[in-house]
């Protein structure tokens, strides 16, 4: 069985545009603080994704809609990460700049960053 963030936020159900629950209750950590960067378009899922986390493995979520700049979320994040905790990034994350943000804090903080790109095909049916 394979535990990675990707893995679990691959398991999209297009078919109703709901989310398995899989991907945020089998996900499986070393205890290790690290990151977790969802990227996804706008309204498929990563917020609902990031709460289920932060709630089922007590990520801390950081989203730059709600803390309002980039620095905001890393100084935020940064602060987790010093308390041990686990960050999941709540963002779009296409912007390979914005990625480079979030490597280069991983590895100033010397923690693991991975990458969870799901999509989201919404399928219209006619009546």
């Amino acid at each position: 069985m394979n535990d990675s963030p990707l893995h679990y936020a691959l398991q999209v159900n297009t078919s109703n545009h709901s989310i398995d629950e899989s991907i945020y209750t089998n996900l499986s950590t070393d205890g290790k603080p690290e990151i977790v960067l969802l990227a996804a378009a706008p309204a498929s899922g990563k917020s609902t994704i990031a709460r289920k986390m932060s709630l089922s493995h007590s990520f801390v979520r950081v989203n730059q809609d709600e803390l309002g700049s980039l620095p905001a979320c890393t100084t935020a994040a940064k602060k987790a990460l010093t308390n041990g905790q686990c960050v999941v990034v709540d963002n779009t994350n296409f912007n390979p700049q914005t990625r480079q943000t979030w490597i280069a804090l991983a590895k100033e903080m010397n923690v693991k960053v991975s990458l969870s790109v799901f999509i989201c095909l919404c399928v219209s049916q006619s009546v």
